[in-house]
């Protein structure tokens, strides 16, 4: 599930850069604002899908009970019926995603960003 995740999100980073390139060449940095957006859509839909085929179709008998319970236990919530219970885990889920898509970028461009630094100095 994780290298779903971010292989995912960085999907979407990919189609981020062909969209900004067939549409602003003449802009030399794409928008950070543009990737962010493309890798939270493409996470967050991407990992909406695994979760409702993991947990409502391939295992609902092991995946469903442990989640109400932990639900109703943590957050006090109770469930009418199994779609209900997986549309807030599917809310839940989403949420975790679109942050970590946060989580994950800004840490990686700021390693990037030192290790271009340190290219350019070696390189001089």
């Amino acid at each position: 599930m994780k290298f779903f995740a971010i292989a995912s999100m960085l999907m979407g980073f990919a189609v981020a850069d062909k969209l900004w390139e067939l549409r602003f060449r003449e802009l030399k940095r794409p928008s950070i604002v543009i990737f962010l957006f493309m890798g939270v859509i493409f996470r967050v839909s991407m990992m909406a899908f695994a979760t409702l085929i993991l947990y409502y179709v391939l295992f609902p008998k092991l995946y469903l009970p442990f989640a109400k319970g932990l639900l109703s236990k943590v957050m006090g919530l109770n469930f009418s019926s199994d779609l209900e219970l997986v549309s807030i885990l599917l809310l839940l889920t989403s949420l975790f995603n679109m942050l970590h898509v946060f989580f994950s970028f800004i840490p990686a461009s700021i390693i990037h960003k030192l290790y271009v630094k340190t290219l350019k100095k070696s390189s001089t």
